[in-house]
């Protein structure tokens, strides 16, 4: 899978939880982030440490703005992305406290930008767009490989 290391902690994707990478875009510029799309939030949420999911909420702050503001340019944005809910639920599973608030803004990040998870371009080796493709086609290998 994919593991990601934070100076607050790690988290680590198994390759059946992810569907696929990709570059986020606002109107069609790439921003400097890997963003993953997820099939399922109950394996993630269940492992990521709590004090990396409020560290990664507070840093992704910025990026949900952004998002927003592609939308909001009359100043009128949905407030349902700006409100601080710490309770979620999803596949039977509820959150509450800053998984719960983590968790919505894995869900407003996929609404806006198609993806659930995002990390800084930065932290890889490679363009952010080349280890997308990596992670696609070690994933699709992976998986085909368990079927095989």
């Amino acid at each position: 899978g994919i593991q990601f290391f934070h100076k607050y902690g790690s988290w680590r994707l198994k390759w059946q939880d992810v569907q696929y990478a990709k570059v986020p875009e606002i109107d069609g510029v790439s921003l400097s982030f890997v963003g993953f799309r997820l099939s399922s939030y109950t394996d993630f949420l269940a492992t990521i440490p709590v004090r990396l999911a409020l560290k990664l909420y507070m840093e992704q702050r910025p990026l949900l703005m952004a998002a927003l503001g592609k939308g909001c340019q009359n100043g009128q944005c949905p407030s349902t992305f700006l409100t601080h809910n710490s309770e979620f639920t999803k596949q039977g599973y509820t959150y509450r406290g800053v998984l719960g608030l983590f968790a919505h803004r894995m869900e407003h990040l996929r609404e806006l930008l198609d993806v659930d998870l995002v990390v800084p371009a930065d932290v890889v080796d490679y363009s952010a767009e080349e280890f997308c493709r990596i992670i696609n086609q070690q994933r699709l290998k992976r998986l085909n490989d368990n079927c095989g």
